[in-house]
């Protein structure tokens, strides 16, 4: 998960990744999400446990909203790979939310 704020973090800010075709006010915002999302991975790599870094990181909107651009992007050679790539992550983070979700209504921590 530190992984993938950190990419889509820089990635929108670098390039002001898929806000391109939605114009300046779009980039904008997406660049006011970036700017606290890669601040707040950098705090946590130096500071916090992997637990942590799990429960922060799913609330987020621009991981989502990143990941269903890999989605649909048809731009670049690479296309299948990203797309493979993105699902296998949505994927997870799915069967995370659905374990953590078990875990939390039986009185458990979720890990």
């Amino acid at each position: 998960m530190l992984v993938l704020i950190t990419v889509s973090s820089y990635t929108t800010l670098t390039r002001s990744g898929f806000a391109r075709t939605s114009g300046p006010a779009a980039a904008n915002t997406l660049i006011r999400l970036a700017l606290p999302q890669l601040t707040t991975a950098f705090v946590i790599l130096l500071y916090s446990h992997v637990q942590i870094i799990t429960r922060l990181s799913s609330g987020y909107p621009l991981i989502y909203l990143w990941l269903a651009s890999q989605l649909v992007d048809d731009t670049g050679a690479k296309i299948s790979k990203r797309r493979k790539w993105s699902k296998t992550t949505i994927r997870w983070m799915v069967m995370y939310a659905v374990i953590q979700g078990g875990l939390f209504s039986s009185f458990l921590p979720p890990a």
